[in-house]
């Protein structure tokens, strides 16, 4: 079941990032459970060499297992 819901966070949060524009910027978003939880945030910087993401939860919620895939267009991500 945790696997699951962390999966399912992981694609809200994938197109919650889809948003972001790779810059110096450093973007926080709200990481969901379902549609609606509150489970923590993602961080996203870009330093000018390294794309850094920060996982942070609350509330006792975990991250088991992350997939994460990074495309120019939302139709390459499967």
């Amino acid at each position: 079941m945790k696997k699951i819901v962390g999966f399912l966070i992981l694609t809200l949060c994938m197109l919650a990032l889809l948003s972001v524009v790779v810059s110096a910027e450093i973007k926080t978003v709200e990481l969901l459970a379902g549609q609606f939880i509150h489970a923590g945030t993602v961080t996203v910087s870009y330093d000018g060499d390294d794309l850094c993401f920060i996982y942070e939860t609350v509330d006792g919620w975990e991250l088991v297992e992350t997939h994460f895939t990074i495309a120019e267009l939302a139709e390459e991500i499967p």
